[in-house]
């Protein structure tokens, strides 16, 4: 039977199903049968190289479920650990920070900008 996680060589209920490869998940069901492994997408964090093959987003990089390729962080002095699944991982450099404020809810400028001195009560140190 189809299950979450795998694939099924005919649509037929009485077909041989398979894990999906690693990295790679599909939606199938009892009901909804995923046939072949085209059907398997790659986890979130990871690219699709081939019908069999989930390759992991390197630092500086981010990709949501079923992606094809990985995102790079905008900005400059910005980070995010490989795997990153999410926009929100890509964060500023150990000692930088959005300089030029919110409007809308968004930065102005993607890029993190010189150390940060001192504190918020004491910013000059």
């Amino acid at each position: 039977a189809g299950a979450p996680g795998t694939y099924c060589d005919s649509a037929a209920a009485d077909s041989a199903c398979h894990p999906c490869p690693a990295n790679m998940w599909s939606d199938s069901t009892p009901s909804v049968r995923v046939v072949g492994k085209s059907g398997c997408y790659c986890i979130a964090g990871y690219k699709k190289v081939d019908v069999d093959t989930c390759e992991l987003c390197p630092a500086k990089t981010w990709a949501a479920q079923n992606a094809s390729v990985c995102t790079e962080c905008r900005g400059a002095n910005i980070y995010s650990p490989p795997g990153s699944v999410s926009e929100e991982a890509c964060v500023c450099n150990a000692g930088y920070y959005k300089g030029a404020g919110l409007r809308f809810g968004k930065t102005l400028d993607d890029n993190c900008t010189g150390h940060l001195m001192g504190n918020a009560t004491n910013p000059c140190g």
